[in-house]
């Protein structure tokens, strides 16, 4: 391994235990390569290195998390209760119509 491609390689794991700092999402991780919880513990911990197949799922799986992340935060929603109430309440609008005679 050369030293620009373990440079590359620690950077990639940097971004992974980023993205991957709850124990759902490295199990989410781990589904998605196909591999064990264990050995996602232990590519992170640097104690083993992935192939190559493996870092550029790893690669993808991680670029998608991150824009994930970066469209959640960046994005503005509104959901039921950010809308504006109706000017009529709910009992005023079951109310009977009056009765004509």
């Amino acid at each position: 391994m050369t030293a620009r491609s373990g440079q590359n390689l620690q950077s990639l794991i940097d971004r992974v235990k980023r993205a991957t700092e709850t124990r759902e999402r490295r199990e989410s991780l781990a589904k998605f390569l196909g591999v064990s919880l264990v050995r996602i513990y232990q590519w992170l911990a640097l104690d083993r290195a992935p192939n190559g197949e493996v870092t550029l799922l790893m690669l993808e799986w991680v670029t998608a998390e991150e824009a994930n992340k970066t469209k959640a935060t960046g994005s503005v929603s509104t959901t039921t209760s950010d809308k504006a109430r109706s000017t009529k309440s709910d009992y005023e609008k079951r109310k009977a119509r009056p009765r004509q005679k």
